[in-house]
């Protein structure tokens, strides 16, 4: 009988944790007898529990701050609602749309990150159906025949790594719902793909069934702010966007997990 934890209590009342081994002795073998070993564990059970308690207190601490995050990130988003509502200026009403869905995209990261149980990472796939379900409810796109499908893997990602690709799906969705479709909606679809030959490798491909892309279509010399921010995000993730163009358009962009491993090197030295 190997590391049993025993707690042991002494002539004065006070007690102390021990493990204690056992085993049948070798040198009398006509006898039944039985070695007993006891180790005074009490500093290291102390160090631990004081560890576990720290780690519970961390925990609290980050669930509290991406709660308080998310509850400042929807009051902007809600103020920019007010002022999209209340602007007659269709230039200022977009910006202040775009706006407050680019928010909303962020404290949704915050509001995934609180509610579950890893509140360092996010489940994507988890996150990205999440973020569109408050695209549709908010452009009411039901009332537009416009349905919006979030499939795939389910893949553990960083804070940074998160927010990047909230940030660039919202701008593709919001792309196809501005340019794609005519009065009788579509469809788009979001799919999460993880590579099986290196899993630090996965995809976002967002799909839509309408027009497709601009003939001659170059996103290096397009100057609008979605788009650069599109190709920026995927490079500061270590990827790259594919732009196609077959029955609507589809987007593809590449994710490398290792560029988030590679962050938290960085943020540690």
């Amino acid at each position: 009988m190997e590391g049993v934890e025993l707690v042991l209590r002494r002539g004065d009342g006070s007690t102390r944790r021990v493990l204690m081994s056992a085993r049948l002795s070798s040198e009398m073998a006509d006898a039944h007898c039985i070695e007993t070993s006891f180790v005074d564990i009490e500093e290291r059970s102390r160090a631990k529990d004081a560890l576990g308690q720290a780690l519970r207190e961390r925990e609290f601490l980050l669930r509290e701050l991406h709660h308080r995050v998310k509850n400042n990130l929807q009051l902007i988003s809600s103020l920019l609602s007010l002022q999209a509502r209340e602007t007659t200026d269709p230039q200022l009403h977009e910006f202040a749309q775009k706006a407050r869905d680019r928010i909303m995209a962020m404290a949704v990261v915050h509001e995934r990150l609180y509610q579950t149980d890893e509140v360092g990472s996010a489940c994507i796939q988890g996150y990205l159906q999440a973020l569109v379900d408050k695209l549709a409810d908010s452009h009411d796109l039901a009332a537009r025949h416009i349905s919006v499908d979030v499939s795939g893997a389910c893949v553990q990602m960083t804070l940074d790594q998160t927010m990047r690709c909230g940030l660039i799906v919202n701008e593709l969705v919001m792309n196809s719902l501005k340019h794609a479709f005519g009065p009788g909606g579509g469809t788009i679809t979001v799919v999460v793909a993880q590579s099986a030959s290196d899993p630090r490798q996965v995809s976002i491909t967002v799909a839509d069934s309408g027009k497709g892309l601009p003939p001659g279509f170059d996103a290096a010399s397009v100057d609008t702010l979605g788009i650069q921010m599109i190709e920026n995000l995927a490079r500061q993730g270590g990827g790259q966007v594919r732009w196609e163009s077959a029955g609507g358009t589809r987007v593809t962009v590449s994710v490398s997990l290792a560029a988030g491993e590679q962050d938290r090197v960085d943020a540690v030295v």
